[in-house]
């Protein structure tokens, strides 16, 4: 009797040890599409938050309000997901401007979770945050070896003048793609949640552009400057996306990766554009 006692009682203490645990499960937001901070040309026709866990059905649902701050749309779990973590619903068409998603998610065992995520439509809500148009360099070297001719001529030291325009002239060159002369352009990338390869992608001007990606990591990608043409892009790790645009604007322009937990993203390289 003795040693069941004890067995009863250590498998009571394992229940009341184990219990704690048990009750803060709870189910936590993941990912979102449209990402939380992304901005993006044309408001979706619905709205996807993804859980790390099961959501029962009775309490879980989300709200959708947009620039006025009325409701656009709303959402629920969607039950033809197996794991039943997913919540989607349908927004009906809205203007440009700042859109928020207030969800509230109740786990399984009834614990109950909240939060608001929010994003932009329009090109206008992102930052221009492309850098300095590239510099063409062959008009220097021309510049130089006029400037040292002139002086060579005026005067013997200028032979001197011109022999080192020359040597500087062959080391000032335009940089621009071998391909610029092509109507179109199509570059693999590879993507990965720290590292995109290659890094500096270039194209010309007025230039058919297709940059197919190669996605080893979940998030947003968005090449910053170039939100009309290219609009920000859920990725996800395995699937290859394909961005199809035309290089209208020279300069170069941060190609950045949204992750689900990270609304302020990182940048991977840089998109550049050269005049042809």
């Amino acid at each position: 009797m003795s040693v069941r006692r004890w067995a009863c009682a250590l498998c009571l203490g394992g229940v009341l040890v184990a219990a704690p645990g048990v009750v803060a499960a709870h189910a936590e937001l993941v990912a979102s599409d449209p990402a939380d901070g992304a901005t993006i040309t044309a408001l979706p026709a619905t709205v996807e938050l993804t859980f790390d866990d099961e959501l029962d059905p009775d309490g879980s649902a989300f709200t959708v309000s947009g620039p006025g701050g009325g409701t656009i749309g709303s959402g629920e779990v969607d039950l033809g997901v197996a794991d039943r973590n997913v919540m989607r619903g349908a927004v009906e068409p809205g203007e440009d401007g700042a859109y928020e998603v207030h969800w509230t998610a109740v786990s399984i065992d009834g614990h109950t979770e909240s939060g608001t995520l929010m994003f932009t439509v329009g090109a206008r809500g992102a930052p221009n945050t492309a850098l300095p148009r590239p510099f063409p360099t062959w008009p220097l070297g021309v510049a130089l070896l006029v400037l040292a001719a002139i002086a060579a001529v005026a005067r013997r030291r200028g032979v001197l003048l011109l022999a080192v325009a020359v040597g500087l002239a062959g080391c000032v060159s335009d940089t621009r793609p071998e391909a610029c002369d092509a109507e179109s352009v199509t570059i693999d990338l590879a993507l990965t949640a720290t590292d995109l390869t290659p890094d500096d992608p270039t194209v010309c001007r007025d230039q058919e552009v297709t940059l197919v990606v190669d996605s080893d990591a979940d998030g947003v990608l968005h090449i910053h400057g170039y939100d009309e043409a290219v609009p920000a892009t859920t990725v996800h790790a395995g699937d290859t996306v394909t961005l199809e645009f035309t290089a209208s604007r020279s300069g170069q322009f941060p190609i950045e990766l949204h992750a689900s937990d990270d609304p302020e993203g990182i940048v991977l390289g840089i998109f550049t554009v050269h005049e042809p």
